[in-house]
């Protein structure tokens, strides 16, 4: 039987290596391939707006409504829910024992009923599990909203006159709720697109057709000029951060979950469309933080850049403009000269740092660290070690010790 089979094969079997080589060939296609055509094949099955343009009302009354709603008729309270997470808690995760508790802190803090009623004290543990899988499945349902709309207003909703709904803000709040908040982040990120698309396709209406052909660094600069001072574009910038970045020699390193230390690459470009449309006053502020991220990229030893270092203190230089930050900023530019090894260019930020605030005081001690490690690097040793944090030790040539660095 399989000598008649393989005699049988052996006479087409031109035909079949033929089939067998298509077959490999469309198969090796399809696998490259298999992204584009699913999404392909999600574009023609369902009804999504096109990118930039909003279906706010659908996204309201299917998605957004009845996730809101059954929160609400639940009673859940996503506050406490959020406060039972790992980094909102300094007790272990879901071993909350409230039996340890003082009795006001408990009615304070895991008190659900309402105001007047009688006390109903829940156990976080059992309380997130309880309601995990409602709230999960509310925050689906949001996510599955912004396929339509990232903005509701009170007319979509048929209320006119009332507040515009963010969904993201409202995908952060379930999202923390559930220990998630790199949801809530990612949210906002697409809500930055989603404006920038916006406001692009508002400057090409009525423009000629070879606008369309604009290069992408001429588009996003047109996007963000008409985007400028938007209250709501800046929103949702900052809260795609997270949060500032950390000092660029930090100890502590960069341990949060702000986008600075998970994508500091990306939280630098975040920074840049920030400076470029946030309002002037803001400038500086952002200054001193886009200058800590490109610090801390360097720390990193990120070949992004080609001087990181340069382009950090170029930063502090703008943030030193303002006042308020002056000392903070020529703190930070003093670092990283010591750290580069340009200890006179140290000495002269020290200088001046001694010249509008007072170095002696507790609080700047890490100022005065800066001074002994430049003037110990210069050979300095014994005007050095006034500068060092010794106490109890008479040393006569100290006492004049801002005279060393000035």
């Amino acid at each position: 039987m399989i000598r008649l089979i393989l005699r049988q094969m052996s006479k087409y079997r031109w035909p079949i290596l033929g089939l067998a080589l298509v077959w490999l060939a469309a198969g090796y296609w399809l696998m490259n391939n298999r992204y584009g055509i699913v999404s392909f094949l999600a574009s023609i099955s369902t009804d999504f707006p096109d990118p930039g343009h909003q279906d706010s009302s659908h996204a309201y009354f299917k998605y957004v409504k009845p996730a809101m709603d059954s929160i609400e008729e639940e009673g859940i309270r996503l506050d406490l829910m959020k406060r039972a997470c790992p980094e909102r808690s300094e007790r272990p995760f879901f071993e909350v024992n409230l039996a340890r508790n003082h009795w006001l802190d408990k009615i304070r803090n895991w008190n659900i009923a309402p105001p007047g009623e009688r006390p109903r004290v829940v156990e976080p543990e059992g309380y997130w599990k309880e309601n995990r899988e409602q709230v999960l499945e509310s925050l689906q349902d949001l996510i599955h909203a912004t396929y339509y709309a990232y903005e509701v207003t009170g007319e979509d909703r048929g209320l006119p006159g009332k507040e515009t709904i963010l969904i993201p803000a409202l995908i952060s709040r379930y999202a923390e709720a559930l220990c998630m908040p790199l949801v809530g982040r990612l949210s906002w990120g697409d809500y930055v697109e989603f404006q920038e698309q916006r406001a692009y396709l508002e400057l090409e209406k009525g423009e000629p057709e070879y606008f369309q052909y604009r290069l992408p660094a001429e588009r996003d600069l047109l996007a963000l000029g008409s985007l400028r001072n938007s209250r709501n574009y800046q929103e949702a910038l900052l809260q795609y951060l997270g949060g500032g970045a950390p000092g660029s020699f930090s100890p502590e390193g960069c341990n949060t979950r702000s986008l600075v230390c998970l994508a500091p690459r990306e939280a630098f470009q975040v920074y840049n469309k920030l400076i470029f449309a946030a309002p002037e006053e803001r400038l500086p502020y952002l200054y001193l933080e886009q200058g800590q991220v490109l610090g801390w990229l360097a720390r990193k030893g990120d070949a992004s850049f080609e001087d990181p270092y340069t382009l950090a203190m170029d930063s502090f230089s703008g943030a030193a403009r303002h006042r308020s930050l002056e000392v903070p900023a020529r703190i930070e530019i003093t670092r990283i000269l010591v750290h580069t090894e340009r200890y006179e260019e140290a000495r002269a930020e020290l200088r001046q740092i001694s010249l509008i605030f007072n170095i002696e005081a507790p609080d700047a001690a890490d100022v005065r660290e800066l001074a002994r490690k430049t003037l110990s690097a210069q050979g300095l040793h014994r005007e050095a070690d006034c500068f060092s944090e010794i106490r109890g030790t008479v040393r006569p040539h100290c006492q004049n010790r801002l005279e060393y660095i000035r």
